[in-house]
């Protein structure tokens, strides 16, 4: 009898034993795939945003995290230039960080940073956002700075930085943040946020767009700078000091705060938003810049400004073009700029590259031309010629572009 027992306590172990396998199977392979698979799906759509939330939310599945990290890299805010309370920082060609102005507190200290793909200026600091997704910060000695600690030396897969008067924000690659410094006004409060593709600090508020097109505020909210829950189909944010700055898809402005006084009702066709401390500043589609505020020191007139540049992410600005001309230089961040996933966009349209060979995934290429989703293309450089063109200076290529 007893041995009977022996056998049957065996057997029901080998039998958990073996369903926590299937279970590991299940939750360590089937689920991401099927959720790989769904951010695939958007991404299919068009949806860039939220598939490189998708993607981040994988961690190291597969090659999610790359894939959300190049994403990112179209969507996300690669502020190089910012400046901030007498103090201006720049990005150079690099990586390194030059900065020009006030170092009081030490907002200077960036000499020794390398391999940063954005900045933001504090208001007594400098953080800068590193490729590797992590983020470096200057001490802080500003007598703001002395009852609050502010670190991001445990931050990783950052995509987005954004900073406050003592406080510094990180969008991480799966839609959310984290957040360190003074929290005087519950403005780091930002823990349970999600789905975030964009992050603004004000003077004592934190705001976030989300991937529906609606905002999230925390902080003081004073003046009503944090009422933003009734905001839909926003596309881009912009924070003052006592105010929130929302531009909607069909191109028109909303304001909430301070600045909620400033009349934006008959601006139209916008495609950038800037809030500043006296001023609310919009580019047109056309280059034109609008202005509306106090204009206390000559801020608003630029009435006669012309053929000023906004920035779209590629996949805006293939939608609007019918030839892409590429002339750009070898680096990593030019590497396959033109993949599998932004060809998507491309569809009956031609792409004509006269700069570096490293432009262009030579196979995604190739199966976008044999299928013909691409109307034509023109390729001046080559790492590997087409086989019809081997050449002991070429390598004969893996595709028959001319069959």
């Amino acid at each position: 009898q007893k041995k009977k027992q022996k056998t049957t306590i065996i057997f029901a172990a080998t039998c958990v034993a073996a369903i926590a396998v299937v279970f590991a199977i299940i939750f360590a392979w089937v689920i991401p795939q099927g959720k790989y698979d769904a951010a695939e799906a958007l991404l299919n759509d068009g949806k860039i945003a939220e598939a490189a939330i998708a993607f981040g939310k994988l961690g190291g599945y597969s090659d999610s995290r790359e894939r959300s990290f190049a994403l990112w890299a179209e969507v996300a805010d690669r502020q190089t230039l910012s400046a901030a309370s007498g103090q201006t920082v720049a990005i150079k060609e690099d990586g390194s960080v030059v900065t020009a102005g006030e170092n009081s507190w030490g907002e200077g200290d960036v000499a020794a940073w390398r391999d940063i793909i954005a900045v933001k200026a504090g208001t007594s600091f400098t953080a800068g956002l590193r490729s590797d997704g992590t983020v470096v910060i200057t001490d802080d000695t500003s007598p703001g700075s002395w009852d609050c600690e502010m670190s991001t030396s445990e931050w990783r897969d950052i995509v987005a930085i954004a900073t406050g008067t003592h406080w510094t924000i990180g969008l991480q690659s799966d839609g959310t943040l984290v957040a360190s410094g003074s929290n005087d006004y519950g403005q780091l409060d930002v823990a349970v946020w999600d789905n975030i593709v964009s992050v603004e600090c004000g003077g004592t508020h934190t705001v976030g767009l989300k991937t529906d097109g609606t905002v999230v505020a925390v902080g003081k909210n004073a003046y009503g700078q944090c009422d933003v829950s009734q905001w839909t189909d926003i596309v881009a944010i912009s924070a003052g000091y006592y105010s929130t700055v929302g531009l909607r898809a069909d191109g028109t402005v909303v304001i909430a705060g301070e600045h909620s006084e400033y009349d934006v009702s008959k601006w139209d066709d916008i495609v950038a938003i800037e809030d500043g401390w006296t001023a609310v500043i919009g580019l047109k589609a056309d280059g034109t810049v609008v202005a509306v505020g106090m204009n206390v020191r000559g801020e608003c007139n630029i009435s006669e400004w012309t053929d000023i540049v906004a920035v779209d992410t590629l996949e805006e600005l293939f939608q609007k073009t019918d030839i892409v001309i590429l002339s750009l230089p070898k680096t990593p961040e030019t590497d396959n700029i033109i993949n599998a996933d932004t060809i998507k966009f491309l569809e009956g349209k031609y792409i004509v590259n006269v700069g570096r060979s490293n432009c262009i995934d030579q196979k995604a290429l190739y199966e976008a031309l044999r299928d013909n989703h691409l109307a034509g293309a023109a390729i001046d450089t080559w790492d590997e010629k087409p086989k019809d063109h081997h050449t002991k200076l070429f390598p004969s290529s893996d595709f028959s572009f001319q069959d």
